[in-house]
């Protein structure tokens, strides 16, 4: 699902090939006719969904393959689970003062703590960026901005109780 003005590639493809889309049945791409934000988006999904789980990546992550089949390892091994975390990374490049200074101030550390936590078995909560989490009727929180920007935190909280089990394999 995409909300409108975000990802160009992802609205054209659907324009250009709806037909290679319907071939896969258990994929859905929605476009909003306008820009509801982040939280918006992401509750028509979780309202449309039928599924057990629900992952959550963002327009802008570009899953490795295998990703999808280690979320289901997890889900099989950890039944009781109500969330899971894969890492999400911001590439480093050296040419971009932005992405050294993200880097360096390490405001990005929770982002790939799945990929290596050492504090304890479990996340408190991950950034909706790769995750994934039981369906239920929780839904995001309309106030926070639609942009995004703490309705993941707030929203991992309240699915999962601040107990996500990382799954470093998710990338």
């Amino acid at each position: 699902m995409d909300y409108a003005g975000g990802d160009p590639y992802l609205a054209a493809l659907y324009r250009r090939w709806p037909g290679r889309l319907a071939m896969l049945p258990k994929v859905r791409v929605r476009l909003n006719g306008t820009n509801a934000g982040a939280s918006a988006t992401r509750n028509r999904a979780l309202q449309e969904s039928l599924a057990d789980y629900v992952i959550l990546w963002d327009d802008d992550i570009r899953p490795t393959p295998g990703c999808l089949a280690a979320y289901v390892r997890a889900m099989q091994q950890h039944p009781e689970a109500l969330g899971f975390a894969g890492p999400s990374y911001v590439p480093r490049c050296p040419s971009s003062l932005w992405a050294c200074a993200l880097h360096m101030s390490d405001c990005l550390f929770f982002w790939d703590a799945a990929a290596d936590w050492k504090v304890a078995d479990v996340l408190p909560w991950a950034v909706t960026a790769n995750v994934a989490l039981v369906n239920c009727a929780e839904e995001f929180d309309l106030r926070f901005p639609k942009t995004g920007g703490g309705e993941d935190i707030d929203y991992c909280l309240r699915v999962a109780g601040g107990r996500l089990l990382p799954v470093p394999q998710v990338r």
